[in-house]
């Protein structure tokens, strides 16, 4: 008993410390980040769209925004007016369990959570992290209809480079399955420290990936995990530098609302992926059929409509909260 007493006193003291350090990083901003990655540090999305759009005006509050890299009591000491929590990995994953409330339940309630997640409570809103890879904080309603009829239909180029695979690990096994299975069709370059043989991806294209990928007609791109709705920013960036993507995840049916399905080659984690290797041969190997499977639209007819309607819903959300 005094042990657990001792460890909750250290663990109390040690999120306490740490808060601290965030805060003091955040200087004197309305707006604080807490417990972002190390990659973005310094560098908020949503608060910068919370800015941009002006929804602090006519309101006196503070904002935490909180995520999980790092510890949860982290987040528990924030003091601001509103606490808005934000995940863009899987929390149904045993390493990201204890944060699988989405923060609405438990001794640390925040007023709104956002996810990848498909359920319905007044204090979240599904909002899956691709879009803020899609679209800058600035966004307008012209630059979402803008981008979608750039991106529905594209015109191949015929490129000289096979297939890329950016990733720097492999979790499940699907991107080795993927590759070992399609290196008999052509060379297929990794960058990235899984199955490293390609420096240029640094060395040219200064780590900006969609740029590194302008080079190929296809790119592996499954997800980490197999989650429904859980769609990370892979896909589209495959779609954006004009790539036909091979993908895996969110149960074959990558926000089928959005993207046209037909224009996506689907790998299948445990089943018979026959029929996807014969194409991708057939498409690596015939101009005319790689065309005519190219000129597909990538987006459906009524994507923009569903992304205005996600950032109208974020608007009304934050705005009733800074009342």
């Amino acid at each position: 008993m005094i042990n657990t007493i001792k460890r909750y006193l250290r663990e109390r003291a040690g999120g306490y410390l740490e808060y601290n350090k965030q805060i003091r990083a955040n200087g004197e901003a309305r707006i604080v980040s807490l417990n972002r990655s190390i990659s973005d540090a310094g560098k908020s999305w949503l608060g910068d769209y919370i800015l941009k759009h002006n929804l602090l005006n006519g309101s006196s509050k503070s904002i935490s925004i909180g995520s999980l890299y790092g510890p949860r009591s982290v987040l528990g000491w924030s003091k601001a007016d509103v606490r808005i929590f934000f995940s863009g990995e899987n929390l149904h994953l045993a390493r990201w369990s204890h944060y699988a409330d989405y923060m609405l339940s438990g001794p640390n309630p925040f007023d709104l959570g956002l996810g990848f997640d498909i359920f319905e409570d007044e204090h979240y809103l599904r909002f899956p992290l691709w879009l803020m890879y899609l679209f800058t904080p600035e966004v307008t309603e012209d630059d979402i209809r803008s981008v979608c009829k750039q991106l529905r239909f594209q015109i191949p180029d015929h490129r000289d480079k096979f297939c890329a695979l950016i990733s720097r690990w492999d979790p499940n096994g699907i991107r080795g399955n993927i590759h070992s299975s399609l290196a008999s069709i052509g060379q297929i370059d990794c960058p990235s420290a899984f199955l490293h043989n390609d420096d240029s991806l640094k060395s040219v294209f200064n780590d900006i990936k969609v740029d590194y990928l302008k080079q190929f007609r296809f790119n592996i791109c499954p997800e980490n995990s197999n989650a429904l709705g859980y769609i990370t920013e892979k896909i589209f960036e495959s779609i954006s530098a004009g790539c036909i993507p091979i993908y895996y995840g969110s149960y074959g049916q990558p926000e089928s609302q959005i993207i046209n399905q037909k224009a996506v080659i689907h790998w299948d984690e445990k089943g018979d992926n026959t029929a996807a290797i014969s194409l991708i041969r057939e498409l690596e190997g015939n101009d005319a059929a790689y065309d005519e499977f190219f000129a597909q639209p990538r987006f459906t007819d009524g994507a923009e409509d569903w992304i205005i309607s996600k950032f109208a819903e974020l608007d009304v959300k934050i705005k009733e909260l800074l009342k």
